[in-house]
């Protein structure tokens, strides 16, 4: 390949499979209904298939069913599209819109999302049903959970939609221009409208609140009028204006509910790495090979880096038989493996060419140790390899400590004078999006959402104003090298104690008989919350980009046209996901231990004593 390669910082696209997904839904929809825009999911299949801890049935009943929990009786009626409006389409093709917004709503959390028609009979540990009727509620709610509980302590759960409830309060004007009415009455208008009211419900049965919704101050993050868990009134000053921004959109979780969530309910991708690598042979490489360890006897893939600037697409991970000793434990060793080809910017399909750059990331979605990194071709591993550490998080020091651990690799670090040269950590309040762990991409999430960092100094407190540090000149010449960004006794970003002392749940509002276009007709559900919303430790997800550099290494260079001995760098990109500290092995945060007295902490570093050695 003749000219200039691209540099490692150019904005990659969406991925092939996203794209895919993207274009068959597009032609379907516009196929069967015409001047329907399609709605593409954006949770990839890889993200779809992951094991999850919580089961969500989104229950559409083709006939009016009953069902009891926790010796209630549940009444969800049947589900009809000829309810709402019959010449949008469907009822099978709404209820599958509904089902694929919910799946994206809680995409990032280990949330399973299914959808049936009959009432389930769910053994999983954990499970929500939501009844999705095309029904009118008595008192004009659209929607409700059956109470919002902090920390997720109630392990089976029930929520309630009344999809008919849209049309009277939408679909009624005098006028005929309602949200939900004559022109505005769409497949995927009611598919918005309905599933961000079923993901509203669930949430709330997840921990997630009315006021955690507003962005936080003096942050760039969007308005809260997209917003999953804004309360009605706050999403428009009028009826109609609510009415159309639950249809035009699809909401998301604010920053504040989705650390609150992943605290309570888990997220599905536990670490992902971003790697920019140059390939120092005289020949081109055509494979690449990654060796990681875990505790864990299941590791899946959640997400791929399939830009430009990736030579292959589609890696491999494959259990190897023999487990290997790490730190004096025996851990699961996976080969992660990219072969693959596929069109890129820096050189033929599938192909690195000599002293050329590349860049590839993958998502896993359980923790791990990188331990071998090596480039290839149809013959072998080649003579010379990239530079690269291991690494991993975790308290290899103390369990007070969150550490980012460096460790040397087994079979790639040549060298005893490699350096850090610059390594910032930043504390994240959600994930980004693979595609922009990279040089001068800016940080967005995999909703296109802007992320912006916490003002909080590694390794301590937070406190208003300050900025996360930048570590230069780190030296590896003694393995492992431990940099702890954060302790145990730090402040949590969400740390929200609810107290329903006075607090009368119920509906709030103008209940039953209102004119359904005046601009106050809307009624609330009033919960009265009890307990502690907390964000994981020490951040949803913290991001380490470093860059390795080894002065003296003997590599192609490809502006010379030949070898030479010089600074030949490579760079990390990674997030850790945040952990519920649980030194104790109780099963409850220990923040929560600590404060309500059931562990002791003496020395104050948010360790329970009990877990040191120590006494309660």
């Amino acid at each position: 390949m003749t000219g200039t390669p691209t540099p490692l910082s150019r904005r990659p696209s969406p991925p092939w499979h996203r794209r895919l997904r993207a274009a068959v839904l597009a032609l379907l929809l516009t196929a069967l209904i015409p001047g329907v825009a399609a709605q593409a999911q954006s949770c990839n299949p890889y993200q779809l298939s992951l094991p999850k801890g919580q089961a969500l049935y989104l229950l559409f009943p083709t006939t009016d069913v009953s069902f009891t929990h926790d010796s209630e009786t549940y009444d969800v009626a049947e589900f009809n599209v000829h309810d709402l409006d019959p010449t949008i389409g469907s009822t099978s093709m709404l209820r599958t819109l509904v089902y694929d917004l919910v799946q994206d709503v809680f995409c990032e959390l280990s949330v399973d999302v299914q959808m049936v028609t009959t009432v389930p009979t769910p053994t999983e540990d954990r499970w929500q049903i939501a009844g999705i009727g095309s029904d009118e509620d008595d008192s004009d709610a659209f929607g409700r959970s059956y109470g919002t509980d902090p920390g997720d302590l109630e392990a089976k759960d029930v929520s309630r939609i009344w999809a008919k409830e849209f049309l009277d309060k939408y679909g009624m004007y005098p006028s005929g221009e309602g949200p939900l009415q004559n022109a505005n009455s769409t497949l995927l208008r009611w598919a918005r409208t309905i599933g961000n009211t079923a993901a509203h419900e669930a949430a709330h049965n997840y921990g997630a609140q009315h006021g955690f919704a507003p962005p936080q101050p003096g942050t760039s993050e969007d308005s809260s009028i997209h917003h999953l868990m804004s309360a009605g009134l706050d999403l428009g000053a009028t009826l109609t204006d609510r009415g159309h921004n639950r249809a035009n959109q699809v909401r998301h979780f604010s920053d504040t509910n989705l650390e609150v969530l992943a605290h309570d309910i888990g997220l599905n991708t536990k670490m992902v790495s971003n790697w920019d690598f140059t390939n120092p042979n005289d020949v081109p490489a055509t494979r690449l090979t990654m060796r990681v360890l875990t505790l864990l006897p299941s590791l899946q893939i959640a997400t791929v880096f399939d830009g430009g600037l990736s030579p292959w697409a589609a890696p491999s991970l494959t259990l190897l038989p023999n487990s290997v000793m790490f730190q004096g434990k025996p851990h699961f060793d996976w080969e992660l493996q990219w072969e693959v080809d596929k069109s890129w910017d820096n050189g033929p399909p599938g192909e690195v060419p000599p002293g050329r750059a590349f860049h590839v990331g993958v998502g896993l979605d359980g923790p791990h140790v990188l331990r071998s990194v090596v480039l290839g071709d149809d013959a072998g591993p080649l003579a010379l390899q990239p530079r690269m550490v291991g690494y991993s998080s975790g308290s290899s020091s103390s369990l007070s400590n969150f550490q980012i651990v460096l460790w040397e690799l087994d079979d790639s670090m040549a060298s005893e004078d490699f350096t850090v040269s610059d390594m910032k950590v930043d504390f994240l309040p959600r994930g980004l999006s693979i595609d922009s762990m990279m040089v001068d991409t800016g940080m967005f999430s995999a909703l296109g959402l802007p992320v912006e960092p916490f003002s909080r100094q590694p390794g301590r407190s937070e406190r208003p104003g300050e900025v996360v540090s930048q570590l230069s000149d780190l030296p590896l010449d003694d393995f492992p090298v431990a940099v702890t960004v954060a302790r145990a006794s730090d402040l949590r970003h969400v740390d929200v104690t609810h107290d329903a002392t006075g607090c009368e749940p119920g509906i709030v509002g103008e209940e039953g008989g209102f004119t359904p276009w005046e601009a106050d007709a809307e009624v609330e559900v009033v919960y009265c919350p009890q307990g502690t919303s907390l964000s994981l430790f020490p951040a949803t997800y913290t991001y380490a980009v470093l860059t390795l550099v080894d002065p003296e290494a003997y590599h192609w260079d490809a502006a010379a046209g030949g070898f030479v001995t010089g600074p030949l760098e490579s760079r990390l990109f990674v997030q850790f996901a945040g952990t519920v500290p649980d030194a104790n092995g109780n099963g409850v945060d220990d923040l929560l231990d600590v404060r309500s007295g059931t562990s002791r902490d003496g020395d104050g570093d948010g360790v329970p004593d009990e877990a040191q050695g120590g006494g309660r």
